[in-house]
């Protein structure tokens, strides 16, 4: 009993301050002009969206703003159980899940998707982002400034006047057929944050299954901007799919870009050429303490696998040996690897994200030539096994 009267006491010392603290936050309203408080709640969607109800007779015949939708989608699928809780209870203004399974913007022609067949609508959203050079130029004709940061209505307000650095793509390709359809084209500072693109991804969902298309899968990088937006969508390596947010009986997967993860491999074992620093006399490059160059210049950067260490040694080796034979044999030369050169083993700019050079890096006739190099006895190549074990791992 000692210990329920002293909670209650903290209790209601707390509830105490809090009405003071209401009372202070009153009279500050008091005083603030009405145009004043539309511009304080403006970007806080739960207050607008409790300020509409209020003024509502009854509970049919809501109109919710579309970021509150977006919200409102979000809190169902973290925990759907807890959504029909606080919606049954009046806690929050809540839309039912019929409004939110509805497409609730539709800006695409539908009228050729329903002469399709059910097989050939199924398709997954995809979603890609490079850098690019940031700069600005004037239309004349459109009298506006192209390259500033555009992600529609999700742009923070902090960034509108700012020049845009990475570009994000957002498209529908169908499970059958060659044909794909881009969504959406965005310009921002930097990376899409988790939430930001959350958002998107929800907005974009429900403007293709507006059309009659469906939307089964997401695929993307996994880049860490894309895993904050996997743990948004409580996303994990347990569970891979969530509620489709247009369609209680499906499930809304998500993928990670198995060429993505090659590509990283191969460039964590095949870095660039280093470039010698330009030096004027009045400034000095200083080095990355983090990297190690041989003789010859080149990054060695071993990653241990269960197996032992997989080395760029290796593909130096292999790639030294087939030059050596290349040499030997002439204009007409037959290599053990065919294909396999030096942009290969060390790509340069836009080639370290050419899927067809990383998997042309750990192709199986690589492994074969790693192999027969080891046999005959070549020594860089003794400690290779472990190479060939990532290779059957990786691909």
């Amino acid at each position: 009993m000692y210990y329920y009267r002293k909670r209650t006491g903290v209790l209601r010392k707390e509830v105490k301050s809090l009405k003071v603290e209401l009372k202070r936050l009153y009279k500050i309203n008091q005083k603030l002009e009405k145009g004043q408080v539309k511009e304080c709640i403006k970007d806080l969607p739960l207050v607008l969206a409790c300020l509409d109800a209020a003024k509502r007779e009854g509970p049919h015949g809501n109109r919710y703003r579309i970021e509150w939708i977006y919200e409102c989608l979000l809190m169902r699928i973290k925990s759907p159980a807890l959504y029909e809780h606080t919606r049954t209870q009046n806690v929050l203004a809540l839309p039912c899940r019929t409004t939110l399974n509805s497409p609730f913007c539709l800006k695409f022609s539908n009228k050729k998707i329903y002469r399709w067949s059910e097989t050939d609508v199924h398709g997954s959203i995809i979603i890609d982002e490079m850098k690019v050079p940031s700069e600005l130029d004037f239309d004349r004709h459109t009298l506006k400034t192209i390259g500033l940061v555009d992600i529609g209505e999700f742009t923070p307000k902090e960034d509108k006047t700012k020049a845009g650095d990475h570009i994000l793509v957002v498209m529908f390709r169908p499970y059958r057929g060659d044909w794909y359809q881009s969504l959406g084209i965005f310009l921002s500072k930097g990376n899409v944050k988790g939430p930001i693109l959350a958002k998107i991804i929800l907005e974009a969902v429900g403007l293709t299954e507006g059309t009659g298309l469906k939307v089964d899968s997401i695929s993307t990088d996994a880049a860490y901007w894309n895993r904050n937006m996997w743990t948004t969508f409580n996303i994990n390596e347990n569970k891979s799919s969530m509620e489709h947010p247009q369609d209680e009986s499906r499930q809304l997967f998500f993928f990670s870009d198995w060429s993505h993860a090659v590509k990283c491999a191969r460039n964590m074992m095949s870095p660039e050429l280093p470039q010698k620093p330009k030096n004027d006399g009045n400034t000095t490059k200083k080095r990355n303490p983090r990297k190690k160059f041989n003789e010859k210049g080149l990054e060695m950067t071993p990653q241990e696998v269960s197996e032992g260490l997989v080395k760029q040694q290796h593909w130096i080796a292999l790639l030294k040996e087939e030059d050596d034979l290349a040499n030997r044999q002439g204009v007409a030369a037959l290599t053990y690897v065919p294909g396999l050169n030096r942009k290969t083993v060390f790509p340069d700019g836009f080639e370290r994200m050419n899927v067809g050079m990383a998997y042309k890096f750990f192709s199986n006739s690589v492994r074969a030539g790693m192999e027969f190099y080891r046999k005959k006895g070549v020594k860089d190549l003794e400690d290779s096994e472990p190479t060939d074990f990532f290779f059957f791992a990786l691909i």
